[in-house]
């Protein structure tokens, strides 16, 4: 399969853990491109990507948050 097995195994496991939190609306369309952008072109995730999606993460904790409180 022209050297890809381990890109292609990397990039499933992956997004495996990513399609739950775009299914779950915490990573929009444009962090998702640079996420898989990142999967396939470098080793890992930047410091800066790292950064973008533990943001996105918190501000959805923070929103069901003030969300849980508002009920």
């Amino acid at each position: 399969m022209n050297n890809l097995e381990g890109l292609v195994s990397k990039f499933i496991l992956e997004m495996e853990n990513i399609v739950v939190d775009v299914a779950d609306n915490i990573v929009d369309r444009d962090l998702l491109n640079e996420i898989v952008t990142s999967l396939l072109y470098e080793a890992d995730y930047s410091e800066e990507l790292k950064m973008k999606i533990i943001q996105a993460k918190m501000n959805h904790l923070a929103n069901q948050n003030i969300n849980d409180n508002e009920q």
